[in-house]
């Protein structure tokens, strides 16, 4: 089975966080697993209208060809509340989340050492509900 990327979350002290991804973009059979030494904090809880947090991100890969290295920071805000209306249905008490992101993406030659560097600065706006709270699992 193909996949594009997935990535993967986690949930714990008060924080939800992506602390790695597989990272697909051909759709081939191998993806790269991209670790994060310094995971992404998506949200803190408890999360409420006006609330604000920043967090910085880091990883690092490499093969034999070369070097991958991303660095950020950002800022996420709970900017606004409201009713969303999508095909799927209308959702009220709704909160937004904007996350301001900068960081910067570096590919490093393994042979020549030379450097490509590619800063990155956007901006999302993803929806949420403020009673949402991460599935809890009990395994063994």
């Amino acid at each position: 089975m193909n996949t594009k990327d997935v990535d993967y979350k986690r949930y714990g002290d008060g924080v939800f966080e992506k602390p790695g991804t597989h990272y697909n973009p051909n759709e081939s059979f191998t993806p790269d697993l991209i670790d994060y030494s310094d995971p992404f904090t998506e949200v803190e809880f408890p999360l409420a209208y006006g609330n604000s947090f920043s967090d910085t991100y880091a990883n690092e890969q490499s093969n034999s060809f070369e070097a991958y290295i991303e660095t950020g920071e950002f800022t996420a805000t709970v900017d606004a509340w409201g009713t969303v209306i999508l095909p799927s249905g209308t959702f009220e008490n709704v909160l937004r989340v904007r996350y301001d992101i900068e960081g910067e993406y570096k590919t490093v030659q393994q042979s020549s050492g030379s450097e490509e560097v590619c800063p990155s600065r956007k901006r999302a706006m993803p929806f949420t509900r403020p009673e949402f709270h991460p599935p809890s699992f009990a395994g063994r």
